[in-house]
């Protein structure tokens, strides 16, 4: 970074700054109004505009919008005397990269320099080998190319070409819609409707006749006319029943009933109607458990697994994040306007270090706040949130802290004559777990139940072992 362009009609900062600039290396050209340092821009194309908002003429939050336009690159630093809430919030919103009040802070002036340096020098190690990965024209996009990738785009190919009954298993995040969707996107039920249910958002005694529909008078408050459910919507196309697994015991007995027979009765009904509906569940849980445990019907779930596809998790194709994040990236400019180039090298790494415990749409959130945050054409570490930046600590760092705290553990436990040092070991375990998960989980003892990997009672229990009520 050379050129530094300083806007303003006050002549004592120009000075200043040319002064400041000149020491720091940098080349400082000087324009005492909006309209001559919008003929700077057009002649020397600084890396930096030091604009005063209040400026004769063209005021700055115009010249701001004008510099965009030439150069949307060009870094721009709103000044200003005035503590105005509402010029700070507009100016950001206008896309400048920062805000700087009046009297000028050097120190403040230098770590923006930095910045903009930094950026220039990322903006030129720009990785380009994975553009182009994703292409745009694609309706439904399943993004990635790795091996377990491969083998799902088979499996939606070879599902496409018939009418059985599709059960997709994956985490929350892992796309199961966008394969159903594609599934029937690429069949012979392309031209038809494709409907998607949610049965884990709606509540049971609603969730009968959103599927089924109802006839005049079926409960209070149902319509004079009646009402044809989602089966009946999608006749001749695609149901997607997604989270299938939440639905009750009688609901899932009247969706078998479907399954076996291609009918259905609407809600207070008696009449049978006949449809056409090819069936694709998914859910976020391993359904064959739980059917083995009781909490699912083993006759529905045969019924519904006729082809079983298992999407991977984001953390087991790292591969695949370079493409999804440069489809994000692109989506993400045209809903927002943004002219976001890309991610630096270290940034890219740390998105593929990370877990992603949310998957692909906790990476596409990810990647959104970024261009938000960023003020900028290129994203760097500082604009990803704090969980994704901090260090974490994997299965080999926690492996060697392992090795080495054991130890001294066995040898303690030797001395103080320990009957069962396991059960000392656990016990030691849960008295720092424990609390640690319940807070994290703000004091959510369900979730906290499944994120420890045992029932609520099970936690309970283990809380009432420990003394722990919770805080």
């Amino acid at each position: 970074m050379k050129n530094i362009l300083i806007v303003d009609d006050d002549e004592k900062i120009c000075w200043a700054f040319e002064q400041f600039l000149t020491d720091e290396g940098y080349n400082p050209i000087i324009a005492n109004n909006a309209e001559e340092g919008l003929r700077q821009i057009e002649n020397n194309r600084p890396d930096l505009v030091m604009l005063d908002i209040r400026l004769p003429g063209i005021s700055g939050l115009d010249a701001l919008q004008e510099i965009k336009k030439i150069d949307p690159q060009i870094q721009i630093v709103i000044m200003t005397a005035y503590d105005n809430v509402e010029m700070t919030i507009t100016a950001m919103r206008l896309q400048a990269f920062d805000f700087l009040p009046k009297p000028i802070d050097l120190d403040q002036v230098k770590t923006i320099l930095n910045r903009v340096s930094r950026l220039k020098t990322v903006r030129k190690e720009l990785t380009l080998d994975w553009k182009g990965q994703a292409d745009q024209t694609q309706k439904y996009q399943l993004i990635g190319k790795s091996s377990q990738m491969q083998e799902v785009y088979k499996m939606i190919g070879i599902m496409a070409s018939n009418n059985d009954t599709v059960l997709i298993e994956g985490e929350n995040g892992t796309g199961k819609e966008l394969v159903a969707r594609a599934i029937h996107h690429n069949s012979l039920r392309q031209d038809d409707r494709f409907v998607a249910v949610n049965c884990g958002a709606i509540p049971d005694e609603l969730l009968e006749s959103e599927l089924f529909g109802y006839v005049p008078g079926a409960f209070t408050g149902a319509s004079v006319q009646g009402k044809p459910g989602k089966f009946e919507l999608a006749d001749g196309g695609t149901i997607f029943l997604d989270e299938v697994s939440n639905m009750s015991v009688a609901l899932q007995v009247k969706l078998q009933r479907t399954l076996q027979e291609g009918e259905i009765e609407r809600l207070g009904g008696t009449e049978t109607i006949k449809i056409n509906t090819r069936i694709i569940a998914a859910t976020n849980q391993n359904l064959s458990e739980s059917a083995q445990r009781g909490g699912f019907r083993e006759d529905l779930y045969y019924r519904l697994n006729q082809v079983l596809i298992k999407l991977p998790l984001l953390r087991d194709r790292v591969d695949d994040i370079p493409p999804l994040v440069e489809h994000f990236l692109n989506q993400i400019n045209r809903e927002l306007n943004q002219t976001v180039q890309g991610v630096s090298h270290e940034t890219m790494k740390i998105l593929q270090n990370y877990g992603w415990p949310g998957n692909v749409r906790e990476l596409e959130n990810t990647v959104k706040s970024a261009v938000v945050l960023s003020r900028s054409d290129v994203i760097l570490p500082e604009h990803l949130p704090t969980r994704i930046q901090d260090p974490v600590l994997t299965d080999n760092a926690l492996q060697m802290d392992l090795k080495s705290i054991l130890p001294t553990i066995v040898k303690r436990a030797i001395e103080l004559e320990k009957d069962s040092l396991y059960d000392e070991l656990i016990n030691i375990l849960d008295a720092e777990l424990i609390p640690t998960v319940i807070k994290t989980c703000n004091q959510n003892q369900t979730q906290a139940a499944k994120l420890l990997g045992v029932s609520r009672t099970t936690l309970i229990q283990k809380m009432k072992k420990l003394k722990y009520k919770g805080s």
